[in-house]
């Protein structure tokens, strides 16, 4: 992922990949999507669709990906800056990935989903960015999207939303906005897009839920901000 390269290269590169594997990339076709991975740019936010676009330096790229084996599913969503990047996008990465971590650190057997949402908003909002409300995480398995739906935003009490169970898998998602976002629907009626162009971010998490704590089953080692690779 560099500049000069188009988002349409990146996913023949996936479906490359993915053709050597006994795996199914489950995107395509899903709900009638015709691509097997989202690349969404800067303003765009989800569902965006591969083009010939070229990536310049600066813009930061967002990919979700998913896949099928013998029934089971696993999903990553991840933001990858075509560097250098400005102070402004360096923030937005920064405090969206700290959301995530500070979250996965409520996850645990018997923990309220409502718990995970309060940290992810009240973590974006000390680094003054905004929770996507119309995108939520979700529980994860035989199927792709399960319940209890896991929202970046607190909007239930705590004690009235749902409990975490030993052994479920969840993709915790964080998406976050650099001011309030007005999201619309591009004319391909895929790419969700913030019509004041607003840079969003998106970082997301596979993890299994256990007694004390939370197992981390897709970490992306590929670009983390700069003060998690230092530690």
């Amino acid at each position: 992922m560099r500049a000069g390269i188009s988002t349409r290269d990146i996913e023949k590169r996936v479906q490359s990949i993915v053709s050597q594997t006994s795996a199914r990339a489950y995107f395509k076709g899903y709900r009638g999507y015709p691509s097997i991975i989202t690349t969404p740019v800067n303003s765009e936010v989800v569902h965006a669709l591969p083009t010939d676009r070229r990536l310049v330096e600066g813009d930061i790229l967002k990919v979700e990906f998913g896949l099928e084996l013998r029934g089971e599913h696993a999903f990553i969503g991840w933001t990858f800056p075509i560097e250098p990047i400005s102070r402004s996008r360096e923030n937005l990465l920064v405090g969206t990935h700290r959301a995530l971590r500070a979250a996965l650190g409520r996850i645990q057997n018997n923990a309220h989903v409502g718990l995970i949402s309060e940290t992810i908003e009240l973590e974006l909002q000390r680094h003054q960015l905004h929770p996507c409300r119309e995108f939520v995480g979700y529980r994860i398995g035989r199927q792709p999207t399960m319940s209890p739906p896991i929202p970046c935003f607190s909007s239930t009490p705590v004690e009235k939303t749902p409990l975490l169970k030993n052994g479920m898998v969840l993709a915790v998602i964080v998406i976050s906005h650099v001011s309030e976002p007005h999201l619309s629907v591009a004319g391909n009626q895929w790419t969700v897009f913030d019509t004041r162009q607003s840079d969003s971010a998106y970082y997301s998490a596979m993890v299994r839920v256990a007694e004390s704590g939370c197992e981390w089953l897709n970490h992306c080692p590929a670009w983390t901000p700069p003060e998690v690779r230092t530690g």
